[in-house]
């Protein structure tokens, strides 16, 4: 019954297991868009700077990636409806989540070249990654087939150097903050703070390990299954530094980051 109900609602090339997969992918997201989301209201009094609008923005690009792809496999809509969500989804999941970590990264680095070096990363990333990706993803959707031969390669190559210089560049951010925690940790006693800064460092490393999960699902072919995933691996690292984050912001509050040491909290 699930096989016929599924035939009729999905494209040919989609099999059941990647129609469920996405539909329990997708949902997973958005619960946790939608926990996070409320929980962003709840807390912060001031609904401004950098920080707030990077987790929203974030956020909702995790929503409407995972939408875009629910309308591209399972309901099968036209390229022109599906495409515009698939890309604004990505840039504002992919580039807004670099910028929440960004954001917070003076609470344990103080170096101000360096965190001018991030920033200038990020910025130029977006544009060398992004811009190119959407083109030739554009290109692969063309109308005729000589024009799509044309640009499937292209977008092929360019798809694998998107995804792994973005999970690199989130895993230098990650880097920073392990470092400079773990040099942090060396001269703090206060209990409270130490359990701060050990989940900080573990949930950096999780969050590297779940970008492996998606160059490795990439680099194997399977990109239905990177595609159905992604919203949510990006959701839950969203909610798991959104959390951590703002334990490292009561800490440096309260005197006990390197950021407030240097007055830079």
């Amino acid at each position: 019954m699930l096989d016929l109900i599924v035939k009729r609602t999905v494209r040919e090339d989609i099999t059941v297991f990647d129609a469920c997969l996405l539909a329990a992918a997708t949902a997973v997201a958005w619960a946790y868009v939608i926990e996070l989301d409320l929980t962003i209201f709840l807390t912060f009094r001031r609904r401004s700077g950098l920080y707030f609008w990077s987790l929203l923005i974030s956020s909702w690009g995790c929503v409407l990636h995972a939408l875009a792809f629910i309308l591209s496999f399972l309901v099968g809509t036209d390229w022109h409806v599906h495409l515009p969500f698939i890309e604004i989804g990505w840039v504002a999941m992919v580039t807004g989540q670099a910028f929440v970590l960004y954001s917070r990264l003076h609470l344990v680095l103080r170096n101000q070249k360096t965190l001018r070096y991030i920033l200038c990363l990020i910025i130029v990333d977006a544009f060398i990654l992004h811009i190119p990706t959407i083109v030739f993803t554009v290109g692969i959707n063309s109308p005729t087939q000589p024009a799509r031969d044309f640009w499937q390669p292209k977008f092929n190559v360019m798809e694998r150097i998107q995804l792994v210089g973005f999970c690199l560049q989130e895993t230098l951010i990650s880097i920073l903050y392990i470092k400079n925690t773990i040099r942090i940790l060396g001269s703090v006693y206060h209990s409270m703070t130490r359990k701060v800064m050990i989940q900080l460092i573990l949930i950096n490393v999780v969050c590297i390990g779940m970008d492996l999960i998606l160059i490795v699902l990439e680099f194997t072919g399977e990109y239905t299954g990177e595609a159905s995933i992604k919203p949510m691996v990006y959701a839950i690292k969203l909610k798991l530094e959104f959390t951590v984050l703002n334990q490292l912001m009561g800490l440096s509050k309260a005197g006990f980051t390197e950021g407030s040491r240097w007055g830079m909290g």
